[in-house]
């Protein structure tokens, strides 16, 4: 069982945004930022997504999981560790990986890593708020996991022909570790996250369709030739 019930967790929420303010205005003007590159269809700079990819997660691995959670839930520390993890490979692949590019959103994955991500950064607080406790115990994208996971997902869907397989595989599994407190605390918004990681997994490595396809195709035959 969980040491919180749905109620004392989302008066966590609250005090947890109350204490950290304003770092969830910072957050989400950083997401909105990749939004906006990503919208603009611009090049879009590898090293900027990861960057505020990978300070995402060390945040919520540092400061919500091990400088906060701990102090109710036990196995905190853990998942703070998996998050911290998951922002160094973040912030590693920003650095050694120039070479990735995004892609234009005119395909099904496109289309639907943008849907998660506007979700993550703008509609995630307001499913708090009208399923939760109200405001502010709600959750942001950069300082909360969920909104975080959410987000992280949707951008590695945007990356062309597909993300390399070892960003994917710390969010999968984080996903579907939340189920447990999701049926436990009947967490409605929060389903969409395992949902979620199941989509990302099946438009990354098992759905090449749309608009896009073709450019994978000729991306790919690119780089065999230069290889």
């Amino acid at each position: 069982m969980l040491p919180f019930s749905f109620e004392s967790l989302f008066a966590f929420f609250g005090e947890y945004n109350r204490s950290v303010w304003p770092a969830a205005i910072i957050a989400n003007l950083l997401g909105a930022v990749l939004l906006y590159t990503f919208y603009r269809k611009a090049e879009t700079k590898p090293r900027l997504v990861f960057i505020v990819l990978g300070m995402a997660w060390l945040w919520v691995g540092a400061v919500f999981y091990m400088t906060h959670l701990a102090m109710l839930f036990f196995a905190a520390p853990y998942f703070g560790g998996i998050f911290l993890l998951q922002g160094l490979i973040l912030l590693w692949t920003g650095y050694s990986r120039s070479e990735i590019i995004f892609r234009d959103g005119r395909d099904y994955k496109g289309i639907a890593g943008y849907m998660f991500m506007v979700f993550a950064l703008l509609m995630y607080p307001v499913a708090d708020g009208l399923l939760g406790t109200g405001w502010p115990d709600v959750r942001f994208f950069g300082i909360a996991p969920e909104p975080t996971i959410l987000f992280t997902l949707g951008a590695l869907m945007l990356i062309r022909p597909q993300a390399p397989f070892n960003l994917l595989i710390l969010p999968i599994i984080v996903s579907f570790v939340t189920l447990f407190t999701t049926w436990v605390l009947a967490i409605l918004q929060d389903w969409l996250i395992p949902f979620a990681a199941i989509a990302a997994i099946f438009f990354i490595y098992g759905y090449d369709g749309g608009v896009d396809g073709g450019k994978n195709s000729e991306y790919i035959g690119q780089q065999n030739l230069k290889g």
